[in-house]
């Protein structure tokens, strides 16, 4: 398993998501909307801990000083995702503003998809060593297969 081509197709995934529920926010009922809601924040939360629990403090020090200003990027839009979600979970679904929150939150992570697929992952790939490599699809196999 390559990690860089699963968290690639899991973000299509939660794009793909996120658009459905956005593009079909006004005509599905309530609890539709909520459960599209719901399973997207768990697969964006997923993710975001799979990028932090096994690319990022598993970066050997050398990488982590030569990647520090993408880190911080990355870090600075996962904080805006997580700050989506907070605001989010703090009204319900037929509250006014919901609706803007949730588009908030799927440009947020637009946002996240496209600095992981443009600079973030090719930088990462290209300052890590074969082991590193190896030792990050270890670590995605056993958080998805365990």
């Amino acid at each position: 398993m390559n990690i860089f081509e699963y968290l690639l197709t899991d973000e299509r995934h939660i794009q793909e998501k996120l658009h459905t529920v956005a593009d079909n926010y006004a005509d599905w009922p309530q609890p539709k909307v909520f459960d599209g809601v719901r399973k997207s924040i768990d697969s964006i939360t997923g993710h975001v801990t799979k990028v932090n629990n096994i690319l990022l403090r598993d970066l050997p020090a050398e990488a982590m000083g030569a990647l520090d200003g993408m880190i911080a990027k990355w870090k600075q839009r996962a904080q805006s995702i997580e700050d989506s979600i907070e605001n989010l979970t703090q009204i319900h679904v037929d509250e006014p503003g919901f609706e803007q929150l949730f588009i908030h939150l799927t440009k947020a992570f637009d946002s996240l998809a496209g600095f992981e697929q443009e600079e973030f992952f090719p930088a990462l790939k290209k300052t890590a060593k074969e082991d590193d490599l190896d030792r990050w699809n270890a670590s995605l196999e056993s958080m998805v297969f365990s």
